[in-house]
């Protein structure tokens, strides 16, 4: 099962992407949520766990090329029937980044300096667009920011137990 958002475009330039996830098997790669269709040669951004059971967030400046230097990959390997919070952030001057748990894990090779590709592919929970990669397991909680969220936001949330209250305005603008 996955769910389809729309092809809202919530973020461009700057972003951050926040899930609480927890597997019930590890050794298929396992899309959280997206806005990517390799297939198709739309790639936008993707947080995702591995078939070694790493979390993976990219964020890619060409939606016809895959560029490993927009990624960061988790430090930690997740267990099944375990809950994380995996949240990625990118922004034209800082690098993409991943944090599991509140903690940061991993800074891609270079900044996502043109943001990402815009494209008219869905938001999709649980399944990416190009096909495969089903999430087994529970997801909950998930939310994007269009802004770079800073460690002390990213710990907040992790330390709430719960995702962002997205009803109130004023929760996490970093405006």
């Amino acid at each position: 099962e996955y769910v389809e958002v729309g092809d809202d475009q919530l973020v461009s330039t700057i972003g951050s992407v926040s899930a609480w996830i927890k597997l019930s098997a590890i050794g298929a790669n396992r899309t959280v949520v997206g806005k990517f269709n390799a297939g198709g040669g739309k790639r936008e951004w993707l947080l995702q766990v591995d078939s070694a059971g790493k979390v993976i967030f990219t964020a890619q400046q060409d939606k016809s090329v895959f560029a490993e230097n927009t990624k960061a990959t988790s430090t930690t390997t997740l267990s099944a029937n375990t809950w994380y919070h995996v949240l990625g952030t990118f922004s034209p001057t800082n690098n993409v980044k991943i944090y599991i748990n509140g903690e940061p894990e991993h800074t891609s090779a270079a900044a996502a300096t043109n943001g990402c590709e815009v494209t008219d592919t869905p938001i999709y929970i649980g399944w990416v667009a190009s096909g495969g990669g089903y999430f087994s397991g529970q997801i909950s909680n998930v939310a994007v920011w269009d802004a770079e969220l800073t460690a002390a936001d990213i710990t907040s949330i992790y330390n709430g137990g719960k995702g962002a209250d997205l009803q109130n305005a004023d929760t996490y603008d970093t405006d």
